[in-house]
């Protein structure tokens, strides 16, 4: 059972409490998390960062027609840098809650999560991609949330963990 109970009648509560819990239950199953893309908005909002405070300093300490091809430098810089943040984060890894990779099953998962229509039904696309022979496999889970959680609010975690197992062992024995 998770640790604080939840109110089980909010759709944010539940899709928060279940996406940070996953991390750890993949974790029992031998999957480590992989965190390249966070790595990536990282050094993107860094370097973000940077060019304004360049921008800054050299808005301060110059005059304004010595430093206009340059200030034009850095604004193109900026632009492209939030461009890319954006398109990182809400065109290529939107939902994404789980990127891993299970070193003895071979294979890497990608998973996203979304509620639709604000009902309590969990919904997980999970893409699982074999590293030998690069065959992607997308799975589509539907968990009704009152299975993973109890009257009180709290996460049933073995519940949970069960479901998630079946769910992946589900696209094992479809390749067999």
């Amino acid at each position: 059972m998770s640790v604080t109970p939840i109110n089980v009648y909010s759709i944010p509560e539940l899709r928060q409490t279940l996406d940070a819990d996953i991390s750890s239950e993949l974790n029992r199953l031998n999957f480590k998390e992989v965190f390249t893309y966070v790595d990536m908005k990282l050094v993107i909002g860094y370097s973000i960062g940077m060019v304004a405070g360049t921008s800054f300093i050299i808005d301060k300490n110059f005059d304004y027609k010595e430093t206009i091809n340059y200030q034009k430098l850095l604004v193109l810089f900026y632009v492209i840098l939030s461009g890319a943040f954006w398109w990182l984060t809400n065109i290529f890894q939107k939902n994404v809650i789980y990127t891993g990779e299970n070193v003895k099953e071979e294979c890497k998962v990608v998973i996203r999560s979304h509620f639709e229509n604000n009902n309590p039904i969990y919904i997980l696309v999970i893409e699982k991609t074999n590293t030998k022979t690069g065959k992607v496999e997308t799975i589509n889970a539907n968990l009704p949330v009152n299975k993973v959680f109890n009257e009180a609010g709290y996460l049933q975690k073995s519940l949970y963990f069960e479901w998630l197992k079946d769910q992946l062992e589900m696209s094992a024995k479809k390749d067999l």
